[in-house]
């Protein structure tokens, strides 16, 4: 079974959330199509929460963003591979 993601986001000051959970792939589709309004947009992993994928254009975090997500997905493949 694949890793199950929920969309995390900030709009408005207010904590919000999709109802669902999806796959990684999708969680990143979704949060690509949210407009400017969505700050502090993240893909976070239902079974380990700690594991987040963030989207922020900004250049201060995107060095610290980009560890984050190379070790989160790391993380994440022995748990795909030995599943199949």
């Amino acid at each position: 079974m694949d890793d199950i993601w929920m969309l995390a986001f900030i709009f408005n000051g207010l904590i919000g959330a999709a109802g669902n959970t999806m796959p990684l792939k999708q969680c990143e589709a979704w949060a690509r199509e949210l407009g400017p309004n969505f700050t502090y947009v993240t893909c976070v992993n239902v079974k380990d929460p700690t594991c987040r994928v963030y989207r922020d254009p900004s250049t201060e975090l995107r060095e610290w963003q980009q560890d984050l997500e190379k070790r989160c997905r790391r993380r994440i493949k022995p748990q795909k591979d030995s599943n199949q």
